[in-house]
Parts: structure tokens; sequence; C-alpha cells
């Protein structure tokens, strides 16, 4: 079974001028995704983990339920697909974008989920967590705002294998930013915890070995579009 979305991704390209990089967007294009496959839902219990739920299958069940292993919690309930096979090859993103080239990184606030592209072929998706929305960010003049994810056509402007955040935990920053991949302004993807839903203060945390293997892949000419 499909369903048919509408992408604005089709023509993207990276231009660069005096050091700085730029992303056109040029028009729209159909892209089919399939449906993900059915899951029963399991309560988590006192001390339980992924490995102990599911065994050498958690990562399966993280990726579905966008959450770090570590984040899971007495009274959450998880979604467990019942055909394995079928949940292990099906992804929620398209697994083509006819006409594209180079890499692309395609980010989905509302599915909360990403796509490694080469040459429109899916080879690397994942969960994220984006920005959660709460007012606890701060503006240039250091006033509260809700946190936000940009959305547009961006690309790599730079990359940090040990960032650490300038602004957060307020005032004076620290949090660990690995494997950092920035897109816009002081905006990356990185390595960081997953809840299971919006939880940053802007940036696309990814899971560890995303993060890892998406810092490897990328380069300043690969497009990242977020919608």
């Amino acid at each position: 079974m499909q369903k048919e979305l509408m992408y604005r991704t089709v023509t993207v390209s990276c231009f660069f001028l005096f050091g700085m990089s730029s992303c056109t967007l040029m028009k729209d294009i159909n892209v089919v995704k399939e449906v993900e496959p059915s899951f029963r839902l399991e309560k988590v219990e006192k001390g339980d983990t992924l490995w102990e739920m599911v065994g050498p299958r958690w990562k399966t069940v993280a990726k579905i339920n966008r959450i770090s292993p570590e984040r899971i919690r007495k009274g959450m309930v998880l979604k467990i697909p019942y055909d394995w096979e079928r949940a292990e090859q099906i992804a929620p993103v398209p697994s083509i974008l006819p006409g594209r080239t180079g890499k692309l990184i395609l980010i989905d606030l509302h599915a909360q989920t990403f796509g490694a592209y080469e040459n429109g072929v899916l080879v690397l998706w994942g969960p994220i967590s984006s920005a959660s929305g709460r007012k606890e960010c701060l503006d240039t003049r250091g006033k509260k705002q809700a946190c936000e994810t940009p959305t547009g056509t961006f690309c790599v402007t730079g990359k940090d294998k040990n960032h650490v955040s300038r602004k957060y935990p307020s005032p004076n920053g620290g949090s660990p930013m690995k494997y950092g991949i920035r897109f816009h302004g002081d905006y990356w993807i990185h390595a960081g915890a997953l809840p299971g839903s919006p939880d940053s203060h802007g940036c696309i945390r990814v899971l560890h070995d995303d993060a890892e293997w998406l810092f490897s892949w990328t380069n300043r000419k690969t497009a990242i579009i977020i919608m």
C-alpha cells in the first residue's frame, strides 16, 4: 500500500560565493512513500531496557519510536512491529527522489525523521528531535522566546566533530554537540538525546551512530531541506 506526498525538494543546487554556501529551490515534485507497517503497543515497566524488551532489534524500535535507548522510562508506551522484516525494510521517508543528483538530507519535522539521499536514492534514514516550541530559547537581546527549527533549503556550512554549544545550557553553554554539521547560522545537526518528541533548542538531534555516519558522508555541497 502506498500514499502520494508532495515535497518541495526537487532541483536543489549548492554554489559558493566569497566562502559562503547557498542553495536554490526550483520546483515541486510528487514522491511516493510506503505506508508504515502495523504495530502493537507495549508499556515500559520499571527497569526495562530496549535490549531486554526486543533483544538485538532494539535499534529498529528506537527508530520507529524516535527515541534514544537511554531515554525510555517506566510508563512509556512503545510501538513494536508485528512484522520485523517489513519494519526493517520500510522507511517513513521516500525511497527515491526522482531527478535528484548529488547528496541531500531531507528532514521532516512533522514525522521527526531524516532521509539521506545520494543521486535520488535513499541511503540512510533515522529519527530526529527538533525544536521543542517551549519558550526557553534566547533571542539576540537575551530575552526568552519559543524554540523553533528553521525550515527551508540550506547547505552544509561547516562541521565540527567535537562541537560544544556556546549558548546552552544558559548562560555559558557547554552542552556537547558531537559530530556537528552546521547548516544555518548557529543551527546544527548533531548527536543528542531523542525523547520521542521535539525537544531541542532548535538544532536537529539524531542518534549517535547516525550523527557519526552523516558527519563522514556530508560535504559542503550537501543540500539540506527542512520542511
